[in-house]
Protein backbone atom coordinates (compact mmCIF):
# COMPACT_ATOMS: atom_id res chain seq x y z
CA UNK A 1 0.00 0.00 0.00
CA UNK A 2 0.98 3.31 -0.46
CA UNK A 3 0.81 6.68 2.03
CA UNK A 4 1.82 9.72 1.65
CA UNK A 5 4.11 8.95 -1.43
CA UNK A 6 5.87 6.02 0.92
CA UNK A 7 5.94 2.38 0.34
CA UNK A 8 4.50 0.46 2.81
CA UNK A 9 5.04 -3.13 3.07
CA UNK A 10 2.14 -4.72 5.11
CA UNK A 11 2.93 -8.28 7.14
CA UNK A 12 -0.92 -9.40 8.25
CA UNK A 13 -1.42 -11.86 11.15
CA UNK A 14 -4.22 -13.78 13.46
CA UNK A 15 -5.70 -12.20 17.18
CA UNK A 16 -7.65 -14.72 18.58
CA UNK A 17 -10.98 -13.30 21.29
CA UNK A 18 -13.05 -15.49 23.40
CA UNK A 19 -16.35 -14.47 24.71
CA UNK A 20 -19.30 -16.71 26.06
CA UNK A 21 -22.73 -17.38 24.51
CA UNK A 22 -26.07 -16.71 26.08
CA UNK A 23 -27.34 -20.35 25.18
CA UNK A 24 -26.12 -23.41 27.73
CA UNK A 25 -24.91 -26.87 26.19
CA UNK A 26 -26.39 -29.82 27.09
CA UNK A 27 -24.02 -30.12 30.17
CA UNK A 28 -25.05 -26.81 31.50
CA UNK A 29 -22.01 -24.86 30.28
CA UNK A 30 -22.02 -22.25 28.59
CA UNK A 31 -20.01 -22.83 25.32
CA UNK A 32 -16.29 -20.53 24.71
CA UNK A 33 -16.94 -18.92 20.98
CA UNK A 34 -13.67 -17.75 18.95
CA UNK A 35 -13.80 -14.64 16.94
CA UNK A 36 -11.07 -14.29 14.64
CA UNK A 37 -9.78 -10.89 14.10
CA UNK A 38 -6.99 -9.39 11.54
CA UNK A 39 -4.49 -6.87 11.56
CA UNK A 40 -1.42 -5.70 9.69
CA UNK A 41 1.98 -4.63 11.25
CA UNK A 42 3.34 -1.96 8.84
CA UNK A 43 7.49 -1.67 8.60
CA UNK A 44 7.80 1.84 7.24
CA UNK A 45 10.91 2.32 4.75
CA UNK A 46 11.70 5.56 2.12
CA UNK A 47 14.97 4.57 1.26
CA UNK A 48 17.75 7.08 0.40
CA UNK A 49 16.06 10.52 0.33
CA UNK A 50 18.54 12.82 -1.70
CA UNK A 51 18.30 16.52 -0.76
CA UNK A 52 19.61 19.76 -2.77
CA UNK A 53 20.82 22.56 -1.63
CA UNK A 54 20.51 25.95 -3.68
CA UNK A 55 23.78 27.79 -2.47
CA UNK A 56 23.27 30.10 -5.81
CA UNK A 57 21.96 33.69 -5.57
CA UNK A 58 19.26 33.16 -7.94
CA UNK A 59 16.01 30.36 -7.91
CA UNK A 60 16.53 27.69 -9.07
CA UNK A 61 14.00 24.73 -10.52
CA UNK A 62 14.66 20.91 -9.86
CA UNK A 63 13.40 18.53 -12.54
CA UNK A 64 13.88 14.70 -12.53
CA UNK A 65 13.55 12.26 -15.50
CA UNK A 66 10.16 9.80 -15.21
CA UNK A 67 10.34 6.29 -16.08
CA UNK A 68 9.24 7.19 -19.92
CA UNK A 69 13.18 8.43 -20.12
CA UNK A 70 12.04 11.01 -21.94
CA UNK A 71 10.05 13.64 -19.66
CA UNK A 72 11.29 15.52 -17.29
CA UNK A 73 8.88 16.69 -14.20
CA UNK A 74 9.41 19.63 -12.33
CA UNK A 75 9.43 18.70 -8.23
CA UNK A 76 9.82 22.47 -7.42
CA UNK A 77 11.48 25.56 -6.61
CA UNK A 78 14.68 26.37 -4.22
CA UNK A 79 15.46 29.95 -3.14
CA UNK A 80 18.79 30.38 -2.40
CA UNK A 81 19.99 29.14 0.88
CA UNK A 82 17.29 26.66 0.50
CA UNK A 83 17.12 22.82 0.60
CA UNK A 84 14.58 20.77 -1.20
CA UNK A 85 14.35 16.74 -0.17
CA UNK A 86 13.26 14.78 -3.48
CA UNK A 87 10.13 13.02 -2.96
CA UNK A 88 10.11 9.13 -3.72
CA UNK A 89 9.12 9.30 -6.87
CA UNK A 90 11.87 11.30 -7.96
CA UNK A 91 14.19 8.96 -6.25
CA UNK A 92 12.95 5.17 -7.55
CA UNK A 93 13.28 6.06 -11.35
CA UNK A 94 15.56 4.27 -13.57
CA UNK A 95 18.24 6.77 -14.43
CA UNK A 96 18.50 8.48 -11.06
CA UNK A 97 19.10 11.62 -13.37
CA UNK A 98 18.10 15.21 -11.95
CA UNK A 99 18.00 18.11 -13.87
CA UNK A 100 18.03 22.35 -12.93
CA UNK A 101 16.95 25.88 -14.31
CA UNK A 102 17.03 29.31 -13.89
CA UNK A 103 14.54 32.08 -15.07
CA UNK A 104 15.60 32.87 -18.75
CA UNK A 105 17.45 29.74 -19.54
CA UNK A 106 16.49 26.33 -20.45
CA UNK A 107 16.63 23.11 -18.53
CA UNK A 108 20.18 21.65 -17.96
CA UNK A 109 21.70 20.18 -20.88
CA UNK A 110 23.19 17.27 -19.12
CA UNK A 111 21.96 16.04 -16.18
CA UNK A 112 23.61 14.85 -12.29
CA UNK A 113 22.69 11.51 -12.03
CA UNK A 114 23.15 10.92 -8.05
CA UNK A 115 22.71 7.16 -7.99
CA UNK A 116 26.90 7.34 -8.96
CA UNK A 117 27.03 9.03 -5.32
CA UNK A 118 26.96 4.89 -4.26
CA UNK A 119 30.36 4.48 -5.95
CA UNK A 120 32.18 7.63 -5.42
CA UNK A 121 31.58 9.78 -2.27
CA UNK A 122 32.23 13.00 -3.67
CA UNK A 123 31.24 13.75 -7.19
CA UNK A 124 31.52 17.27 -8.75
CA UNK A 125 29.69 18.18 -12.51
CA UNK A 126 29.68 21.52 -14.38
CA UNK A 127 26.12 22.05 -15.61
CA UNK A 128 25.03 24.37 -18.06
CA UNK A 129 21.44 26.17 -19.66
CA UNK A 130 21.26 27.73 -22.24
CA UNK A 131 18.99 31.27 -22.80
CA UNK A 132 15.67 30.83 -23.93
CA UNK A 133 16.58 33.69 -26.20
CA UNK A 134 18.38 32.06 -29.02
CA UNK A 135 19.79 35.30 -30.58
CA UNK A 136 21.67 36.26 -26.57
CA UNK A 137 24.15 33.62 -26.95
CA UNK A 138 23.94 33.87 -23.08
CA UNK A 139 24.97 30.52 -20.92
CA UNK A 140 24.20 30.37 -17.47
CA UNK A 141 26.81 27.55 -15.37
CA UNK A 142 26.13 25.92 -12.38
CA UNK A 143 28.37 23.45 -10.67
CA UNK A 144 26.74 20.64 -8.63
CA UNK A 145 28.94 19.35 -5.30
CA UNK A 146 27.46 15.84 -4.51
CA UNK A 147 28.58 13.82 -1.41
CA UNK A 148 27.18 10.45 0.07
CA UNK A 149 28.01 10.17 3.97
CA UNK A 150 26.99 6.53 5.36
CA UNK A 151 25.12 6.37 8.09
CA UNK A 152 24.96 2.90 10.68
CA UNK A 153 22.36 1.27 12.78
CA UNK A 154 22.58 1.85 16.21
CA UNK A 155 23.41 -1.07 17.46
CA UNK A 156 25.58 -2.58 14.49
CA UNK A 157 28.33 -1.59 12.34
CA UNK A 158 26.34 -2.47 9.29
CA UNK A 159 25.32 -0.36 6.40
CA UNK A 160 22.59 -0.79 3.54
CA UNK A 161 21.45 1.29 0.61
CA UNK A 162 19.10 3.02 3.39
CA UNK A 163 21.85 3.83 5.33
CA UNK A 164 22.91 6.71 3.50
CA UNK A 165 22.68 10.72 3.21
CA UNK A 166 22.92 11.78 0.07
CA UNK A 167 23.97 15.74 -0.47
CA UNK A 168 23.50 17.64 -3.97
CA UNK A 169 24.64 21.35 -3.19
CA UNK A 170 24.34 23.53 -6.16
CA UNK A 171 26.94 26.63 -6.24
CA UNK A 172 28.30 29.63 -8.83
CA UNK A 173 31.05 28.03 -11.29
CA UNK A 174 32.99 31.50 -10.97
CA UNK A 175 32.89 33.84 -8.58
CA UNK A 176 35.05 37.04 -8.28
CA UNK A 177 35.66 39.57 -5.80
CA UNK A 178 37.15 43.22 -6.14
CA UNK A 179 40.05 43.64 -3.80
CA UNK A 180 40.64 47.77 -4.86
CA UNK A 181 39.14 50.59 -3.84
CA UNK A 182 37.23 51.52 -7.00
CA UNK A 183 34.19 50.01 -8.41
CA UNK A 184 34.96 48.04 -11.72
CA UNK A 185 32.30 46.83 -14.26
CA UNK A 186 32.64 43.17 -15.60
CA UNK A 187 31.04 41.64 -19.13
CA UNK A 188 31.73 38.91 -21.13
CA UNK A 189 33.20 39.39 -24.17
CA UNK A 190 30.86 39.43 -26.94
CA UNK A 191 27.83 39.82 -24.77
CA UNK A 192 25.79 42.86 -23.84
CA UNK A 193 25.47 41.40 -20.10
CA UNK A 194 27.35 44.02 -17.48
CA UNK A 195 27.71 43.67 -13.54
CA UNK A 196 29.08 46.52 -11.47
CA UNK A 197 31.10 45.37 -8.41
CA UNK A 198 31.61 48.09 -5.79
CA UNK A 199 34.51 47.76 -3.24
CA UNK A 200 35.01 44.49 -0.90
CA UNK A 201 31.92 43.07 -3.08
CA UNK A 202 31.98 39.77 -4.04
CA UNK A 203 29.30 38.34 -7.18
CA UNK A 204 28.37 35.21 -9.24
CA UNK A 205 29.57 35.16 -12.33
CA UNK A 206 27.20 31.98 -13.49
CA UNK A 207 27.43 33.18 -17.53
CA UNK A 208 31.03 32.49 -17.23
CA UNK A 209 32.32 29.36 -17.85
CA UNK A 210 35.20 28.08 -15.43
CA UNK A 211 39.12 28.36 -16.57
CA UNK A 212 38.07 29.36 -20.17
CA UNK A 213 35.68 32.29 -20.77
CA UNK A 214 36.57 35.78 -22.06
CA UNK A 215 36.18 38.91 -20.46
CA UNK A 216 35.98 42.32 -20.41
CA UNK A 217 36.73 44.34 -16.84
CA UNK A 218 36.49 47.95 -17.08
CA UNK A 219 37.33 50.79 -13.95
CA UNK A 220 35.75 53.78 -15.12
CA UNK A 221 36.82 56.67 -12.54
CA UNK A 222 40.45 56.15 -11.45
CA UNK A 223 42.74 59.11 -11.67
CA UNK A 224 39.70 60.86 -14.39
CA UNK A 225 40.47 57.87 -16.93
CA UNK A 226 39.03 54.96 -18.10
CA UNK A 227 41.27 51.87 -17.75
CA UNK A 228 39.96 48.61 -19.81
CA UNK A 229 41.39 45.12 -19.74
CA UNK A 230 40.30 41.81 -21.49
CA UNK A 231 41.52 38.47 -21.05
CA UNK A 232 40.85 34.69 -20.21
CA UNK A 233 39.91 33.11 -16.96
CA UNK A 234 43.21 31.58 -15.73
CA UNK A 235 43.42 27.65 -15.98
CA UNK A 236 42.95 25.52 -13.27
CA UNK A 237 46.75 25.31 -12.49
CA UNK A 238 47.58 29.04 -12.62
CA UNK A 239 47.13 30.51 -8.89
CA UNK A 240 48.52 33.92 -10.18
CA UNK A 241 48.24 36.58 -12.84
CA UNK A 242 48.83 39.79 -14.09
CA UNK A 243 46.51 41.70 -16.11
CA UNK A 244 47.15 44.63 -18.07
CA UNK A 245 44.58 47.93 -17.67
CA UNK A 246 44.95 50.46 -20.56
CA UNK A 247 43.90 53.85 -20.83
CA UNK A 248 43.64 56.00 -23.92
CA UNK A 249 42.13 59.07 -22.30
CA UNK A 250 45.82 60.44 -22.48
CA UNK A 251 48.12 61.76 -25.17
CA UNK A 252 50.60 58.63 -24.17
CA UNK A 253 48.91 55.16 -23.66
CA UNK A 254 48.62 54.44 -20.17
CA UNK A 255 48.90 51.08 -18.38
CA UNK A 256 48.23 49.66 -15.37
CA UNK A 257 49.21 45.94 -14.07
CA UNK A 258 46.94 44.22 -11.61
CA UNK A 259 46.73 41.08 -10.23
CA UNK A 260 44.50 38.08 -10.16
CA UNK A 261 44.70 35.56 -7.96
CA UNK A 262 42.57 32.42 -8.53
CA UNK A 263 41.61 29.51 -6.73
CA UNK A 264 39.86 26.00 -6.82
CA UNK A 265 36.92 25.97 -3.63
CA UNK A 266 34.60 22.58 -4.65
CA UNK A 267 34.96 23.44 -7.81
CA UNK A 268 33.98 26.52 -7.81
CA UNK A 269 36.60 29.07 -9.30
CA UNK A 270 37.31 31.75 -6.85
CA UNK A 271 38.85 35.07 -8.34
CA UNK A 272 40.09 37.80 -6.19
CA UNK A 273 41.32 41.16 -8.74
CA UNK A 274 43.86 43.24 -6.52
CA UNK A 275 47.14 45.64 -6.42
CA UNK A 276 49.61 44.33 -4.93
CA UNK A 277 49.98 48.05 -3.23
CA UNK A 278 47.97 50.82 -2.42
CA UNK A 279 49.30 54.73 -1.65
CA UNK A 280 47.85 56.65 1.16
CA UNK A 281 49.45 60.20 1.28
CA UNK A 282 48.71 61.90 4.82
CA UNK A 283 51.74 64.32 4.28
CA UNK A 284 49.93 67.64 3.31
CA UNK A 285 51.95 68.01 0.40
CA UNK A 286 51.64 66.51 -3.38
CA UNK A 287 54.35 62.87 -3.45
CA UNK A 288 55.68 61.29 -5.98
CA UNK A 289 56.58 57.73 -6.63
CA UNK A 290 59.14 55.97 -8.65
CA UNK A 291 59.42 52.34 -9.79
CA UNK A 292 62.88 52.44 -11.27
CA UNK A 293 65.55 54.76 -12.25
CA UNK A 294 64.94 53.28 -15.67
CA UNK A 295 62.84 54.13 -18.20
CA UNK A 296 60.95 51.27 -19.89
CA UNK A 297 62.79 49.63 -22.78
CA UNK A 298 59.96 50.83 -25.40
CA UNK A 299 61.64 53.91 -25.50
CA UNK A 300 64.14 53.93 -27.45
CA UNK A 301 65.45 57.85 -26.41
CA UNK A 302 65.38 57.54 -23.14
CA UNK A 303 64.61 60.97 -21.63
CA UNK A 304 63.20 62.95 -18.03
CA UNK A 305 59.54 62.87 -19.71
CA UNK A 306 59.94 58.89 -20.99
CA UNK A 307 60.78 58.37 -16.94
CA UNK A 308 58.08 60.85 -15.24
CA UNK A 309 55.04 59.13 -17.98
CA UNK A 310 55.89 55.54 -17.55
CA UNK A 311 57.46 55.41 -13.99
CA UNK A 312 56.44 58.10 -12.20
CA UNK A 313 53.30 58.22 -10.08
CA UNK A 314 51.64 61.41 -8.86
CA UNK A 315 49.93 61.38 -5.32
CA UNK A 316 48.21 65.06 -4.90
CA UNK A 317 47.61 66.43 -2.10
CA UNK A 318 44.22 66.73 -1.81
CA UNK A 319 43.46 63.25 -3.44
CA UNK A 320 42.40 61.58 -0.23
CA UNK A 321 42.28 57.97 -2.19
CA UNK A 322 44.71 55.34 -2.41
CA UNK A 323 47.25 55.22 -5.67
CA UNK A 324 47.10 52.34 -7.00
CA UNK A 325 51.21 51.30 -7.08
CA UNK A 326 52.02 47.89 -9.20
CA UNK A 327 55.62 46.73 -11.19
CA UNK A 328 55.70 45.53 -14.90
CA UNK A 329 54.42 41.80 -15.31
CA UNK A 330 58.26 40.61 -15.14
CA UNK A 331 58.65 42.27 -12.23
CA UNK A 332 54.83 41.76 -10.39
CA UNK A 333 55.90 39.24 -8.32
CA UNK A 334 59.82 40.01 -7.30
CA UNK A 335 61.13 41.97 -4.90
CA UNK A 336 59.85 45.44 -4.18
CA UNK A 337 61.46 48.59 -3.65
CA UNK A 338 60.35 51.70 -4.12
CA UNK A 339 61.46 56.15 -3.78
CA UNK A 340 59.71 58.96 -3.15
CA UNK A 341 59.81 62.83 -3.43
CA UNK A 342 57.85 65.87 -2.20
CA UNK A 343 56.77 68.25 -4.44
CA UNK A 344 59.80 68.58 -7.39
CA UNK A 345 62.32 68.04 -5.28
CA UNK A 346 65.17 65.43 -5.32
CA UNK A 347 64.44 61.70 -5.03
CA UNK A 348 64.75 60.02 -1.74
CA UNK A 349 66.84 57.03 -1.55
CA UNK A 350 64.49 53.26 -2.13
CA UNK A 351 62.94 51.56 0.50
CA UNK A 352 61.40 48.17 0.87
CA UNK A 353 57.73 47.57 -0.28
CA UNK A 354 58.00 43.55 0.63
CA UNK A 355 57.75 43.40 4.75
CA UNK A 356 53.85 43.91 6.16
CA UNK A 357 53.86 45.22 9.39
CA UNK A 358 57.27 47.63 8.78
CA UNK A 359 58.17 51.29 9.37
CA UNK A 360 60.65 53.36 9.50
CA UNK A 361 61.59 57.05 7.66
CA UNK A 362 62.61 58.32 4.56
CA UNK A 363 64.56 61.47 3.91
CA UNK A 364 63.19 63.83 1.20
CA UNK A 365 64.85 67.07 0.24
CA UNK A 366 63.28 70.27 -1.84
CA UNK A 367 64.13 73.83 -2.13
CA UNK A 368 66.77 73.36 0.19
CA UNK A 369 64.92 71.63 3.31
CA UNK A 370 64.68 68.40 4.47
CA UNK A 371 61.57 66.46 4.97
CA UNK A 372 61.19 63.20 6.98
CA UNK A 373 58.38 61.01 5.98
CA UNK A 374 56.67 58.07 8.20
CA UNK A 375 56.31 54.78 5.99
CA UNK A 376 54.25 52.36 7.89
CA UNK A 377 53.78 49.10 6.02
CA UNK A 378 50.34 47.08 6.76
CA UNK A 379 48.46 43.90 5.33
CA UNK A 380 45.03 44.03 4.39
CA UNK A 381 42.29 41.87 4.89
CA UNK A 382 42.64 39.73 1.55
CA UNK A 383 46.49 39.26 2.92
CA UNK A 384 47.17 40.04 -1.18
CA UNK A 385 47.36 44.24 -1.03
CA UNK A 386 50.30 45.85 1.21
CA UNK A 387 48.59 49.36 2.40
CA UNK A 388 52.01 51.74 2.25
CA UNK A 389 51.04 55.04 4.22
CA UNK A 390 53.21 58.06 4.11
CA UNK A 391 52.35 60.56 7.03
CA UNK A 392 54.95 63.66 8.71
CA UNK A 393 57.72 61.91 11.22
CA UNK A 394 57.05 64.49 13.64
CA UNK A 395 53.32 64.86 14.42
CA UNK A 396 51.34 67.11 17.20
CA UNK A 397 48.31 65.89 18.60
CA UNK A 398 46.13 68.72 20.79
CA UNK A 399 43.82 66.98 23.07
CA UNK A 400 43.31 70.17 25.00
CA UNK A 401 39.25 71.94 24.94
CA UNK A 402 41.33 75.38 23.07
CA UNK A 403 43.55 75.38 20.26
CA UNK A 404 47.65 75.87 21.33
CA UNK A 405 50.42 77.32 19.08
CA UNK A 406 54.00 76.10 18.41
CA UNK A 407 56.90 77.45 16.62
CA UNK A 408 60.54 75.73 17.07
CA UNK A 409 63.25 77.14 19.26
CA UNK A 410 65.91 79.56 18.44
CA UNK A 411 63.59 80.54 15.25
CA UNK A 412 61.76 83.66 16.25
CA UNK A 413 61.03 85.08 12.55
CA UNK A 414 58.63 81.73 11.71
CA UNK A 415 54.95 82.21 11.93
CA UNK A 416 53.26 80.36 14.96
CA UNK A 417 51.70 77.58 13.69
CA UNK A 418 48.29 76.46 15.12
CA UNK A 419 46.74 73.06 16.42
CA UNK A 420 42.95 73.17 16.70
CA UNK A 421 41.09 71.52 19.87
CA UNK A 422 40.88 67.75 19.68
CA UNK A 423 43.41 67.36 16.24
CA UNK A 424 46.40 67.10 15.36
CA UNK A 425 49.39 68.64 12.71
CA UNK A 426 52.08 67.73 11.23
CA UNK A 427 55.47 69.27 12.32
CA UNK A 428 57.95 69.86 9.16
CA UNK A 429 61.45 70.87 11.64
CA UNK A 430 63.66 73.55 9.70
CA UNK A 431 66.00 72.81 12.11
CA UNK A 432 68.57 70.20 10.89
CA UNK A 433 69.87 69.58 14.51
CA UNK A 434 69.88 66.06 16.23
CA UNK A 435 68.52 67.74 19.40
CA UNK A 436 64.98 69.84 18.49
CA UNK A 437 63.38 72.05 20.74
CA UNK A 438 60.23 73.53 20.48
CA UNK A 439 57.78 76.00 22.07
CA UNK A 440 54.19 75.70 22.94
CA UNK A 441 51.93 78.56 23.92
CA UNK A 442 47.92 78.68 23.98
CA UNK A 443 46.05 80.29 21.16
CA UNK A 444 45.65 84.16 22.02
CA UNK A 445 48.08 84.57 24.48
CA UNK A 446 51.56 85.98 24.38
CA UNK A 447 53.52 83.64 27.15
CA UNK A 448 54.96 80.51 26.09
CA UNK A 449 56.26 77.49 27.88
CA UNK A 450 60.30 76.78 28.30
CA UNK A 451 61.63 74.82 25.44
CA UNK A 452 61.39 70.78 25.14
CA UNK A 453 63.24 68.51 23.49
CA UNK A 454 60.56 66.31 20.86
CA UNK A 455 63.24 63.93 19.61
CA UNK A 456 63.73 61.88 22.78
CA UNK A 457 61.16 60.20 25.09
CA UNK A 458 59.44 62.76 27.65
CA UNK A 459 56.50 63.48 29.64
CA UNK A 460 56.94 66.88 31.16
CA UNK A 461 53.91 69.47 32.58
CA UNK A 462 55.27 73.16 31.58
CA UNK A 463 54.35 76.02 33.10
CA UNK A 464 52.49 78.77 32.10
CA UNK A 465 52.22 82.36 33.74
CA UNK A 466 49.10 82.87 32.85
CA UNK A 467 45.36 81.71 33.69
CA UNK A 468 46.00 77.80 31.95
CA UNK A 469 48.91 77.67 34.21
CA UNK A 470 50.29 74.87 32.16
CA UNK A 471 50.48 72.44 29.70
CA UNK A 472 51.05 68.73 30.26
CA UNK A 473 53.43 67.23 27.02
CA UNK A 474 54.09 63.61 26.44
CA UNK A 475 56.64 62.46 23.67
CA UNK A 476 56.34 59.05 22.17
CA UNK A 477 59.16 57.86 19.83
CA UNK A 478 58.68 54.75 17.64
CA UNK A 479 60.13 53.58 14.23
CA UNK A 480 56.98 55.00 12.03
CA UNK A 481 56.76 58.46 14.33
CA UNK A 482 57.23 60.94 16.83
CA UNK A 483 53.81 61.77 18.55
CA UNK A 484 54.06 65.00 21.19
CA UNK A 485 50.44 65.00 22.55
CA UNK A 486 49.57 68.39 24.63
CA UNK A 487 47.01 67.86 27.27
CA UNK A 488 45.63 70.56 29.45
CA UNK A 489 46.81 71.14 32.86
CA UNK A 490 44.50 71.25 36.01
CA UNK A 491 45.24 72.70 39.57
CA UNK A 492 46.93 69.61 41.67
CA UNK A 493 47.93 67.97 38.45
CA UNK A 494 51.01 68.65 38.44
CA UNK A 495 54.13 66.00 38.65
CA UNK A 496 55.67 67.28 42.31
CA UNK A 497 54.64 68.94 44.69
CA UNK A 498 57.29 70.86 46.95
CA UNK A 499 56.35 72.12 50.62
CA UNK A 500 58.92 74.25 52.40
CA UNK A 501 58.42 74.41 56.18
CA UNK A 502 61.31 76.32 56.81
CA UNK A 503 61.43 80.01 58.11
CA UNK A 504 63.64 80.73 54.91
CA UNK A 505 62.46 81.33 50.91
CA UNK A 506 64.30 78.38 48.76
CA UNK A 507 65.35 78.84 45.43
CA UNK A 508 64.53 75.79 43.47
CA UNK A 509 65.62 74.71 39.77
CA UNK A 510 66.13 71.08 37.84
CA UNK A 511 69.51 69.63 36.71
CA UNK A 512 70.76 71.17 33.50
CA UNK A 513 67.69 73.63 33.72
CA UNK A 514 68.56 77.25 33.95
CA UNK A 515 65.08 78.39 34.79
CA UNK A 516 65.01 79.30 38.58
CA UNK A 517 62.01 79.67 40.90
Amino acid sequence: MTVANREIACSPICLSLSTTSSTLSAHGKLPAVVYGLSCAIATVSSGPRPQVTNALAVNVCVYYMTASGNEVRLLGDVPPGDTLRLPLQAVHTPTAEIFFSVEGFTVSVSPFIWRELQQEVKITKLLQCDSKDKNSGEKFYLRALGTMEQVFFEHTNRHTFASSCYDIVLKPAVKLQNCLPVPVLVSQLGLRRTQLFSPGEMFHLSHLAPNRASIVIMIQSYLDKCWVCTGGLPDADTELSVWSFESHDSPALMTLELGVHSADLDGTQMLSLYCPFWMLNKTGFTLCYRKSKKPEKECSTPNKNADETSNVIFHPKDYKEPILFSFRAKNFFGKKKAAIRVEFGEWSDKFSLDVPGSSGVVICKNEGRTYQVAVTNQLTFNSLTKMVIFTPFFLIINECPFPIQYQEFNRPGDPWQEVEQNSSSPLWPVVERDDKLLLLRVSGSAEHAAPFLYTEQLSVCLKLNNEYGGLHVEVQLSEGGTYVTVRQYRAGHAPALLVNYSPYAVHVLEKENVNVR
